[in-house]
């Protein structure tokens, strides 16, 4: 009896083990996983101020060739002119495009005026019959080869009974 009461006091200091191992393993999870989120929160935080950033970065850059464009200063001259020559590029390929736009619309609505045209169709039926009925007439006549050879097996051997007759 000693031996099951010190089986069951070593069982039960086992359990208590694995609890407090359960719990202690349970709670470094919950650290780190709080730790992961937070980790993850800031890494958001930070790439949305630097989108910001970049945004503003934009709008002074604008603001200052805008203002400036006429007379940068040296360090920008060189940024401001390519800023100008790209603008300018820009606006004469809109101008070619926009021309484009226009030919195409103005080429659009003359076909539309031309097409109001009605269209003439002339049907012409030929009689073939008589030339049907001398074709028939001269054709060589086949006579159809039948082959008939004698089945393996009845149907009734194959399935049992004589199929369903259909009326149709």
């Amino acid at each position: 009896m000693a031996n099951f009461e010190d089986f069951k006091q070593k069982a039960m200091d086992t359990m208590e083990t694995i609890a407090d191992k359960s719990i202690e393993l349970y709670k470094v999870a919950e650290e780190k996983t709080k730790l992961l989120a937070k980790m993850t929160k800031l890494g958001a935080e930070i790439t949305l101020e630097k989108g910001d950033v970049r945004k503003l970065y934009r709008e002074i850059g604008k603001k200052y060739y805008e203002m400036h464009k006429s007379s940068p200063e040296e360090p920008l001259a060189q940024a401001c002119a390519e800023v100008t020559v790209s603008l300018d590029c820009i606006a004469a390929k809109q101008k070619e495009l926009d021309e484009l736009k226009n030919s195409l619309s103005e080429k659009s609505a003359a076909e539309a005026r031309t097409d109001d045209k009605d269209i003439e169709v002339e049907i012409i039926v030929e009689d073939l019959g008589e030339q049907v009925r001398e074709e028939a007439e001269t054709a060589p006549v086949k006579e159809p080869v039948l082959n008939v050879e004698e089945p393996a097996a009845d149907m009734e051997d194959v399935i049992g009974s004589s199929p369903p007759e259909y009326k149709f």
